[in-house]
């Protein structure tokens, strides 16, 4: 049985990194007794999966987990086991079974979207859309291997906007095009001639999208181009 989980993941557990969070997922699963499955081999590892882990010190309610059960199981149980063994800041809040054939949700992810909490009024409407009139946005990135990269970020900015004085960002988030949060505030924070300050904003993840579907069956908001 495959299942995938909705948590989030808020509070002061944000600033665990994504090594500890899978640590500590699995020690959530052995002390929930859940039948979770095993890998074969000589170091046998429980089998789950997150999508588009999280980067240290940014919060999410939209965080999905793929599992595979050895045994078919009522969700809402599960749900409720794993919650008694889960500590402060984590908490599952959805499960859905998945067929045998779906592809895992760190595969599958191809945006999400941010609230960003401007604890100065920096970022404006205006700033958004002077940036959203360049013909495009260069950054210099390291890869893998270490070699500097550039590369053109806009056709990842799917959606910016401000509401209420909080910074909203959709953005391309997976394995083919990936663009952080905090880049696009550093290029926002430039056009608005600010030094780029991280503690001037708390960047909250709403929720992770694939395809043109969101990953639940919640309905998906309207994304317009940047």
């Amino acid at each position: 049985m495959k299942v995938r989980l909705k948590f989030t993941k808020t509070g002061s557990i944000r600033f665990v990194g994504h090594l500890d969070i899978m640590r500590t997922f699995q020690k959530i699963f052995r002390q929930s007794s859940i039948p979770i499955a095993y890998s074969e081999g000589f170091n046998p590892h429980q089998i789950f999966s997150i999508a588009a882990p999280l980067s240290v010190g940014v919060t999410g309610e939209g965080e999905y987990l793929d599992m595979k059960l050895m045994q078919s199981c009522n969700l809402e149980e599960l749900i409720e086991k794993i919650n008694l063994s889960c500590p402060r800041g984590l908490s599952i809040v959805g499960a859905v079974e998945l067929n045998d054939k779906e592809t895992s949700a760190m595969a599958s992810v191809t945006a999400a979207k941010y609230i960003i909490t401007q604890n100065k009024s920096i970022i404006t409407p205006e700033i958004i859309y002077k940036l959203s009139q360049k013909d495009s946005l260069i950054i210099t990135k390291k890869t893998k291997k270490g070699k500097l990269k550039e590369m053109d970020i806009k056709p990842g900015i799917l959606n910016a906007a401000v509401i209420d004085d909080k910074v909203v960002l959709t953005l391309a988030t997976g394995s083919v095009f990936n663009v952080k949060p905090d880049v696009v505030l550093q290029l926002l924070t430039q056009e608005a001639e600010v030094t780029y300050n991280p503690f001037d904003f708390t960047i909250h993840r709403e929720d992770l999208y694939w395809g043109e579907e969101q990953l639940t069956s919640l309905s998906k908001p309207e994304i317009e181009a940047f």
